[in-house]
């Protein structure tokens, strides 16, 4: 959580997240809103998107591509490459060297990781307690 809170400052110190919105909103989702996940693998593989569990793209769509948790290409998938505790480009990867990026336009965002030393790296299993119910 701690570290949630330091990117969260960062990012609005940087200019790179809003303001807090008005009505209550949280702020962290609120600047992901639509962002997109994309693999740092070759192909560049799109890992799907931060939006409300209705959208088919979305992460948190269990019965989506990119939310199920058997997807291929789904961070949830513990299997999967984009999912498991082993490969270099998962979010699931406590030494993973290149997670996930979360980005909108080209712009990174953040990055989707468990591997507490990548700078502006952020928990999937935080950002989905935080933000799942925000859409």
């Amino acid at each position: 959580m701690q570290r949630l809170v330091i990117a969260f400052a960062l990012g609005l110190a940087a200019g790179l997240l809003p303001s807090p919105p008005a009505r209550g909103e949280h702020a962290l989702c609120e600047s992901l809103r639509g962002a997109r996940i994309v693999a740092q693998d070759a192909a560049g593989t799109y890992l799907g998107k931060i939006a409300a569990r209705s959208d088919s793209d979305s992460i948190f769509n269990r019965f989506g591509p990119y939310g199920d948790k058997f997807g291929g290409k789904s961070i949830w998938n513990e299997f999967g490459a984009y999912g498991n505790a082993f490969q270099p480009d998962s979010a699931f990867n406590p030494l993973a060297t290149k997670p996930p990026k979360v980005m909108k336009g080209e712009q990174v965002l953040i990055y989707l990781t468990v591997n507490e030393g990548i700078a502006n790296g952020l928990s999937p299993a935080m950002l989905k307690a935080v933000c799942e119910s925000e859409f």
